[in-house]
């Protein structure tokens, strides 16, 4: 199984862990979740399977009352998971390295190659389909 193929529920938490960015309990995910009826059992049972995909991790305890409850986060910003998808699935991913150093972002370059304009002009003349923002 490809690690970042997920299933419709989990993409769906997922998509709520991005959108509220911040730690949230497994009672708090199903509340939020509104387009789909799903018991804290169920939300449970897809953090888990998330947990082990490398896609979300524990991070930190929430106190309500009586009970303790583990706090959630993703792994992985949308935008970072979304480009590892496509890395995933084939799609070359070239970045120009003077584009990388002139906005002071080399450094967090996670997915791809860093390469030149010439050899990005170059690749985009000869390939079958490119994809843009």
């Amino acid at each position: 199984m490809k690690k970042y193929n997920l299933s419709n529920s989990e993409e769906i938490l997922m998509n709520m862990l991005w959108k509220e960015n911040a730690p949230l309990t497994v009672s708090q995910l199903s509340e939020k979740i509104t387009e789909a009826d799903w018991k804290p059992n169920y939300v449970d049972k897809l953090v888990k399977q998330l947990v082990k995909k490398g896609m979300v991790k524990a991070d930190g305890i929430q106190q309500d009352r009586f009970y303790r409850s583990q706090q959630f986060v993703p792994c992985l910003t949308k935008d970072e998971f979304l480009a590892n998808m496509l890395e995933e699935q084939g799609v070359e991913i070239r970045t120009c390295g003077t584009c990388l150093n002139f906005y002071g972002i080399s450094d967090k370059l996670q997915v791809g190659e860093v390469t030149n304009m010439y050899d990005i002009a170059e690749r985009m003349t000869k390939a079958d389909q490119i994809i843009k923002p």
